[in-house]
C-alpha cells in the first residue's frame, strides 16, 4: 500500500534532484507528506498530463 500523500514535487530531469530534495525537506519539516517524481514531459508528455491532472499513485 503507498502512504498518501499531499504534495508531489516533479522535476524534468533528475539534474535538478539535489535541490527538489531540499524543497521536499522543506515540506517534510512542516508535516506534509510528500514524494518526489521525475518526469520527462519532452519524452512521456502523456502520461505527464495524466500525472499532473490526476492522482500520482494512480500511475505507478
Amino acid at each position: 500500500m503507498v502512504a498518501k500523500c499531499d504534495a508531489v514535487v516533479v522535476m524534468g530531469s533528475k539534474s535538478n534532484l539535489k535541490v527538489m530534495m531540499q524543497a521536499s525537506g522543506i515540506l517534510k519539516e512542516r508535516g506534509i507528506p510528500c514524494e518526489v517524481r521525475v518526469i520527462s514531459a519532452c519524452r512521456i508528455p502523456i502520461k505527464t498530463h495524466e500525472r499532473v491532472r490526476g492522482d500520482f499513485n494512480a500511475s505507478r
